[in-house]
């Protein structure tokens, strides 16, 4: 995973690659994280090249709140 200051706060935020990285954690469809994200149920942020990063606490905190399973 990647650590990047998201926040200007000073500390690195720990982030999930991409969607495909959270739909593999959460067995759903790639598209279906994508379109959670893009509809704001995720909360993300783009990089320069436009890919989706959300930070590992975002990620578990939406996994929590839908009731959703971790895959191993």
């Amino acid at each position: 995973a990647e650590s990047v200051d998201l926040d200007g706060d000073g500390l690195a935020d720990l982030l999930v690659d991409q969607a495909h990285d959270l739909a593999a954690m959460t067995d759903l469809s790639v598209s279906t994280i994508r379109r959670w994200i893009d509809q704001g149920l995720i909360p993300a942020r783009r990089t320069a090249g436009n890919h989706r990063r959300v930070t590992k606490s975002d990620a578990l905190a939406f996994i929590k709140r839908r009731g959703l399973k971790l895959t191993t």
